[in-house]
């Protein structure tokens, strides 16, 4: 059973309310010269990465709209085989739209969504694997969307950090105990102690949080240990 432990207190809402407000803020920023800088995702730019949360919209529509299947049956009809495959599609797709252009339909499709999780509140909605609640669904797009932001190196103020991360590892809690049932994930002093079935390894909180959304620095910890956190994101 997944460790909710990290989720008491927190409002998945409120928290994407938080992150997409300080992506728009900060992509609103950028010069046309900015925009093709990279980001935090190997091989992409900041464009990239806003096409790919337009991608990641049209996911979350479907999930509210109870059109997974149909969404999923369009990418394999185009030739997506696998994550990566839709992850590498989302990003063309955005290729060739200006970056304001792009950055405006994602604004309003995701202050829809937003809306839609929160209406949805105590229901199941669809997902890739089946129905599943719209809460925990908003935890995990708060959490790609905070991920996202860092990669796109959007400002976090010094006053909101820790409580930033706070939350981050409460849900990157959730998310690795939900992908791997059998994890035991214990704070201790600060630090994350983390027992599955391939071993055991500590990681302070910010190696955790970048460890569970694959975004870990190769001095971070050994590679064996970071494998422990294997989430993808």
């Amino acid at each position: 059973m997944a460790d909710e432990t990290g989720l008491i207190g927190l409002n998945p809402y409120d928290l994407q309310d938080i992150e997409c407000r300080r992506l728009a803020d900060h992509f609103s920023a950028l010069s046309n010269d900015d925009w093709g800088l990279a980001s935090g995702c190997e091989g992409w730019s900041r464009h990239d990465v806003l096409s790919h949360l337009v991608a990641i919209e049209q996911y979350f529509s479907a999930c509210l709209s109870f059109g997974v299947k149909a969404l999923i049956q369009q990418h394999l009809d185009s030739g997506s085989r696998s994550l990566d495959d839709f992850n590498a599609a989302g990003v063309s797709a955005g290729s060739a739209i200006a970056s304001n252009d792009l950055l405006a339909g994602w604004r309003s499709h995701n202050e829809e969504n937003r809306a839609g999780f929160r209406a949805a509140d105590g229901t199941d909605i669809d997902t890739s694997v089946g129905a599943y609640p719209a809460r925990f669904q908003a935890f995990h797009a708060a959490f790609e969307y905070a991920i996202h932001a860092n990669d796109v190196a959007a400002a976090v103020s010094p006053e909101e950090l820790d409580t930033r991360q706070n939350w981050l590892a409460g849900v990157a809690r959730f998310a690795l105990t939900e992908i791997k049932p059998t994890a035991v994930i214990e704070e201790v002093g600060g630090r994350y102690e983390v027992t599955t079935d391939h071993g055991s390894a500590a990681f302070d909180r910010d190696t955790f949080v970048s460890g569970v959304a694959g975004r870990a620095k190769p001095d971070a910890a050994s590679q064996a240990d970071l494998e422990l956190l294997s989430l993808g994101y």
